[in-house]
């Protein structure tokens, strides 16, 4: 089986994209599914956001909780560009309000590649139900992907 890649996009690659990407690729990684996911911002100004270090305290809180040890916690946000989308099986952001303008804007030729979710960010919801919705979507996608991969193969 070839590895695939899943990309993973929020505002800031910051908070909700880095959190996706270590619980996805910490369960793929269980799951022994070819699949590795990463994430990058689609912010114009990620350098000018204001981030007190590489990644979100409200990430970090909840991957401990979990128990999964982040591998990517001292990188710091990074911005997305084509070449990344277009080195992707799969495109999720995280947020369709927040996300499909800004995608619309700098990447309309890839918005219909792109899956959008429904997690809004801190300013419209607590983090601990934020990243409680993404458990579950990233759950669902798990769970999906893991079909896929093995009826493919098998």
């Amino acid at each position: 089986m070839s590895e695939r890649r899943l990309l993973f996009l929020c505002t800031g690659n910051y908070y909700r994209s880095r959190f996706s990407e270590e619980y996805f690729n910490h369960f793929a990684e269980i799951n022994g599914m070819p699949w590795t996911a990463y994430s990058a911002g689609l912010s114009r100004a990620i350098d000018e956001l204001r981030n007190p270090g590489p990644i979100s305290v409200h990430t970090l809180k909840k991957l401990e909780e979990l128990k999964i040890t982040p591998r990517g916690a001292e990188r710091f946000p990074v911005e997305v560009n084509q070449s990344m989308l277009d080195s992707h099986d799969h495109i999720i952001a995280v947020c369709d309000r927040e996300h499909r303008p800004m995608a619309q804007s700098y990447f309309p030729d890839y918005v219909d590649r792109i899956e959008f979710w429904d997690i809004e960010d801190i300013e419209y919801v607590s983090p601990v139900l934020a990243l409680s919705q993404l458990v579950n979507r990233l759950d669902e996608s798990l769970n999906k992907l893991s079909q896929k991969t093995f009826t493919q193969t098998g």
